[in-house]
């Protein structure tokens, strides 16, 4: 079975042993070539050629030049509607994202063409007045201006009341799954340039879930009967991409959860925020009566600062594989209270290193009137304990899903490796796994809500500080696995 095969099924991932890349990327990826000597693959090309869809989704994994390719389309669409007026438009969620993503392809590809800045395009400013080119603007702030090609506005989707006073003959948005359904509706709406030759809109991104792009091209199409011609998507996975090493695919399996694994690398639309938070979660192989506490090795404590109730995991690794070997519940306690009786249960038998990570929010003063923080209070408590104490919490906190995302890989990466294994002893981290949901209306957030959840998610929470920071996931796949 090939792990495309694999990660697609139900089969147990205890049962799957790899058999080695060679079986996983055998799927055929044939070269495409384009015009101006441009090498696509298959779906690449797919997405490259089309002129008769007026919306078109590249919704594929990470690392299969989704970009690239949108970038490519946008030159080639703009010489193909050379000399008719046509405006379009090059978007992407934020200005940085647009920045430092999109136009730094578009401005690759124009190097690949042989296109000179100056010379051939300007953008952010006004066209040279020997180009001969009638520009549709007084300012150019944002307006990318090709020679013999035309022109088009280029700007983030965040700000989208700015768009409504231009008419596009086509668009392209990059990532466009971290744009707002709204945002989609106006320029969708401008999308009525009397000018093209054929209005078209092209979108590139990974899912997101069920999101409101999954809503458009894939329930509302099939709820309503729309034809291909109208919406249609191109799928493609990061396995297809020959380019990729097998290391750097491991690495990926490594660092993502079962999952992940479905949307970040398949381009499949899953729905990773509802139901069940911690899905990777099984009683019966992660719970390990069996762990073993070594006085040398490095102990970490990992804190939640609610006080009813107050949560602290205890934690050891090797860096590759995470133990946790104890937690402490107290209830209306302050962290003094907190940090005292760790002390007392640790100092007398530790020799090694101590590390403490936690809720950011803990860097904060007490109040008003103390310049003390948890966090100041917790190393004073343990430098007098404990021979070595560094100090690693975060002054900002990582989004949750991000939290959530690193808990489930360490329980289960995409190669089936379970990382994460808990003592019995720790019963509020265990119900924590099992009992916690995502919020059934508000998308990517915890549902804490009735005296029951209230309980829950604050042990969770504090082991997932410190799993985010120490084993991220990460676009490129590659987790850190240090102190």
């Amino acid at each position: 079975m090939s792990i495309l095969d694999y990660m697609v099924s139900t089969v147990d991932p205890a049962a799957y042993k790899p058999a080695g890349f060679a079986t996983m990327r055998s799927a055929e990826r044939p070269h495409v070539t384009v015009p101006h000597k441009l090498t696509l693959l298959s779906p690449q090309a797919r997405f490259f050629r089309d002129r008769t869809t007026m919306v078109l989704g590249f919704v594929a994994g990470i690392a299969t030049g989704k970009t690239f390719t949108g970038s490519r389309f946008v030159l080639d669409h703009m010489r193909r509607e050379r000399g008719r007026g046509t405006l379009g438009f090059v978007g992407a969620n934020t200005s940085k994202q647009l920045e430092q993503v999109t136009l730094k392809a578009l401005w690759q590809a124009c190097d690949e063409l042989h296109l000179q800045y100056g010379e051939h395009y300007v953008y952010n400013e006004r066209p040279p007045r020997f180009w001969g080119v009638r520009s549709a603007f007084k300012k150019h702030n944002g307006v990318l201006t090709m020679r013999a090609w035309g022109q088009a506005v280029c700007q983030s989707t965040t700000n989208y009341d700015a768009i409504r006073g231009h008419e596009f003959g086509w668009l392209y948005i990059d990532e466009c799954r971290d744009m707002s359904r709204e945002a989609w509706d106006v320029l969708l709406g401008r999308l009525r340039c009397r000018r093209a030759s054929v209005r078209i809109a092209r979108l590139t991104t990974t899912p997101n879930g069920y999101d409101w792009l999954w809503e458009y091209l894939e329930e509302e199409k099939q709820a309503k009967g729309i034809g291909d011609h109208e919406r249609a998507l191109v799928r493609m996975s990061t396995f297809e991409n020959p380019h990729l090493t097998d290391d750097y695919l491991r690495q990926l399996l490594y660092s993502y959860s079962p999952q992940q694994v479905k949307q970040e690398l398949l381009g499949m639309f899953v729905n990773l925020t509802a139901g069940q938070v911690y899905v990777a979660f099984d009683r019966h192989t992660h719970v390990k009566a069996g762990l073993k506490y070594s006085a040398d090795f490095p102990l970490v404590f990992c804190f939640d600062f609610n006080r009813t109730p107050y949560c602290v995991v205890v934690c050891q690794t090797d860096g590759q594989y995470v133990q946790v070997i104890d937690e402490l519940t107290m209830d209306s306690a302050t962290t003094w209270e907190v940090a005292t009786e760790l002390a007392r249960r640790w100092s007398e038998k530790h020799r090694g290193d101590v590390y403490v990570y936690g809720d950011p929010m803990g860097q904060h003063q007490l109040s008003t009137t103390s310049h003390w923080s948890d966090y100041d209070i917790i190393q004073e408590v343990f430098t007098k304990a404990f021979s070595s104490v560094e100090m690693r919490a975060g002054f900002s906190a990582p989004p949750v899903v991000d939290r959530v995302n690193a808990v489930n890989a360490m329980l289960m990466n995409g190669m089936g490796q379970r990382r994460l294994f808990v003592s019995p002893k720790c019963r509020t981290l265990i119900r924590d796994f099992e009992q916690v949901t995502w919020h059934p209306t508000q998308r990517g957030q915890i549902n804490k809500t009735g005296e029951a959840n209230r309980l829950l998610t604050h042990m969770s929470d504090a082991l997932g500080y410190y799993l985010a920071d120490r084993f991220p996931v990460t676009s490129a796949g590659v987790g850190r696995v240090s102190w």
